[in-house]
């Protein structure tokens, strides 16, 4: 009775705000003649229309619209203009406040391009674009003397001693250096992503670039009093001042709201009016008016029965409205919950009614998914303004700052680039699955702001000694700095860590070496959770398009589509070549069959020739015990890079391998496991009779297992 109850409260009051909503609606999309000022025109395909104006109309001195905003159409061509650079538009949606925008020098209008050129990286200083949309960034570098393997040569601009060439950034590998390339210039522009894959983008470069870019505007400095006041933003060129214009034609340099908005007769009594009316017009309003009726035998001519049709008319109408609506919202509270079933499954066991209710408002609460929400100002002094001394790291969606809260607490501060399309997206992912997540190998989140700061941060525990791939191979390594002890520590906390996600239904979609940090004890701490993808729990897989860093992607989830755990087990098995190796997951300038390190692993345990791959550091010609180990997490690494699926071992699998290992499990002690020679004798006899680094291991498909998991 109570739900029946709410369920008509809620209609009711529904249907009481829906003429308003609709009134305000059919308002804001009608022409508006409010602003005789505010003009649209035509030009080609677009209307230009509020918050741009007609750059070359003629009241140059000043112009209802933003700043920047002008657009050129002298020839029928809508152009704009950021700085010295110059883009044709296609499309503008003022529902969505989106625009597309295509490179002048590229663009359709311009006749006779067989091999366009983009002369220009994309930047539009203090302009309020954000990208929007299936964007993809295109790198082009001109005049190099070659092109590495991930980019496409362009041969319209190549010589024999001169190329240019042009890739994708997404397949561009991490920290890549040009400059052994010696190119003249490079351009990073952005396209419309409508191709199939990145691959067939590089192809029809040409194409792509026509195509352009889509992005979303947002209000300039200056307006929101204006346009809070009901009016609309302009300027005014010869005084450098901004200008407001209020409906009925009024321009202020302010606001609306000082403005006579409306104008009320009201009817008063004749005694005492007097010229002294306009100085005492309170006490004459108090005196009020005087009405005479008539028909006062109305009920008996039939008004009456009228009046009582009317209530009754309006009583069923009323009745009608509330089951409409009430209708629609239980349509709308169905869809909830079905929400809630998907997503809310892989929760339930990490009791996520402890954690205050995230459909709350974070404007109005200090926590959102059960995490601390920040101001802006507070971390923005944490980093002393985000100060690029204070970096230490910066990835696909944001940069990682080093700060200090006002409690004390060192923290680091991931700030998410402000002209990436996906930055909400990815803030609301890690967001919602670091918040629910707990576990000593993840990295620990203490807040975020809101989506209505002014920029998206996040904030987690500062982890002080840097990530695995600095000790290996990055600022930090040394050889002999990280020993083998320490580095199957790393990999068994890793692989518990994973085991915990893909136990909680989640995939991180990003396991790589920078992506997993230590602490001064070297304890790891795998972070970075904006790719990860939360798995509802009655299905193996899910379709979506391949994301990852080139060198760790699986090779069966970007050529089939479906992601899965065993996604992050290939990811993990590159981590544990490197760990064994000492070596980064892509580097062009080995031979074009090793770029991968994958590859070059299993060229190189298929071949018996471990050790060239092994770090000289580590001593596995020396130490006997140690290389044994590593030959066990060889073994192991190469049944998780396996290119089928179901031939890699399930992350529990992995990390009962590890523990066996690290334990001295892997040694088989019992006769009748040992495995003979040709002379008779057993392994544990060769191994004796033999100098340590004689002893390999004969990598049959034997030692292969195709568990499924």
């Amino acid at each position: 009775m109570s739900c029946l109850l709410h369920s008509l409260s809620l209609s009711l009051l529904l249907l009481i705000l829906f003429p308003f909503f609709f009134f305000i609606s059919i308002a804001a999309q009608s022409n508006d003649t409010r602003y005789p000022s505010c003009l649209s025109y035509s030009c080609a395909n677009i209307t230009i229309s509020y918050p741009f104006w007609r750059l070359d109309s003629e009241t140059p001195t000043q112009f209802c619209g933003y700043e920047g905003f002008g657009i050129n159409c002298s020839n029928n061509v809508p152009i704009v203009y950021f700085g010295s650079d110059s883009y044709y538009i296609p499309n503008i949606n003022y529902e969505s406040k989106s625009i597309v925008l295509v490179d002048y020098d590229v663009s359709p209008v311009v006749p006779d391009v067989v091999c366009p050129r983009v002369r220009h990286s994309i930047d539009w200083g203090d302009m309020p674009f954000n990208f929007w949309g299936q964007n993809v960034n295109l790198s082009f570098h001109f005049n190099c003397t070659g092109v590495p393997d991930f980019a496409r040569e362009i041969p319209c601009l190549s010589n024999p001693t001169n190329k240019s060439c042009v890739n994708s950034l997404n397949f561009e590998p991490e920290n890549f250096n040009w400059t052994v390339y010696s190119c003249d210039d490079a351009v990073v522009t952005t396209v419309l992503d409508v191709f199939s894959s990145e691959m067939a983008l590089e192809t029809e470069f040409s194409r792509a670039l026509r195509q352009g870019f889509e992005v979303k505007w947002g209000r300039t400095e200056g307006c929101e009093k204006c346009e809070e006041s009901g009016g609309r933003c302009g300027h005014n060129n010869s005084t450098t001042e901004l200008m407001c214009f209020c409906s009925g034609g009024a321009i202020t340099m302010g606001h609306c709201k000082d403005l006579c908005q409306s104008l009320v007769h009201v009817p008063v009594h004749t005694d005492g009016m007097n010229e002294l009316l306009y100085e005492n017009y309170t006490d004459v309003l108090r005196k009020g008016f005087i009405l005479e009726w008539q028909c006062s035998n109305c009920v008996r001519n039939g008004s009456g029965r009228n009046w009582v049709v009317k209530a009754i008319a309006g009583v069923v109408g009323s009745l009608f409205g509330i089951f409409v609506m009430g209708g629609i919202w239980y349509i709308l509270r169905r869809r909830n919950n079905k929400k809630k079933r998907y997503y809310g499954s892989s929760y339930m066991s990490r009791n996520i009614s402890s954690y205050p209710s995230s459909i709350t408002d974070p404007e109005k609460n200090d926590t959102y998914h059960g995490v601390q929400i920040f101001k802006y100002r507070e971390l923005e002094k944490a980093t002393n303004y985000f100060d690029s001394k204070k970096e230490l790291g910066d990835g696909g969606f944001g940069t990682v700052y080093h700060g200090k809260l006002k409690d004390g607490r060192e923290v680091a501060v991931k700030r998410l680039y402000e002209n990436n399309y996906k930055r909400v997206e990815q803030f609301m992912n890690e967001v919602g699955i670091l918040a629910h997540l707990r576990h000593r190998n993840l990295v620990s989140l203490y807040g975020c702001t809101t989506h209505h700061s002014r920029e998206l941060l996040l904030v987690y525990d500062y982890i002080p000694n840097g990530t695995v791939a600095d000790h290996l191979h990055g600022e930090k390594s040394k050889p002999g700095s990280l020993p083998w002890i320490t580095r199957i520590k790393i990999a068994t906390e890793t692989a518990s860590a994973l085991v915990y996600l893909h136990a909680s239904d989640v995939v991180h979609r990003d396991v790589k070496t920078n992506n997993i940090l230590l602490d001064n004890s070297f304890s790891v701490k795998v972070a970075d959770f904006g790719l990860s993808r939360l798995f509802p729990t009655d299905v193996t897989h899910v379709s979506t398009a391949p994301q990852g860093t080139p060198g760790y992607v699986d090779p069966e989830y970007h050529e089939c589509y479906q992601l899965t755990s065993k996604s992050d087990v290939y990811s993990f098995g590159v981590v544990l070549i490197e760990l064994i190796s000492s070596k980064p997951a892509v580097d062009i300038t080995r031979h074009r069959h090793e770029i991968n390190l994958s590859n070059m692993a299993l060229n190189k345990i298929r071949n018996d020739a471990l050790g060239e791959l092994v770090d000289p550091s580590l001593g596995f010609e020396t130490d006997y015990e140690v290389r044994k180990m590593i030959n066990a997490v060889a073994e192991l690494a190469f049944r998780c890079l396996q290119n089928e699926r179901d031939c890699r071992p399930s992350m529990e699998e992995v990390l009962e391998g590890l523990n066996s290992i690290q334990n001295g499990g892997y040694v088989k002690e019992k006769e009748e496991d040992l495995v003979l020679d040709d002379d008779g004798l057993s392994l544990k006899e060769y191994s004796q009779t033999m100098s340590p680094d004689s002893v390999a291991i004969a990598w049959s498909t034997s030692t292969i297992s195709t568990s499924g998991g």
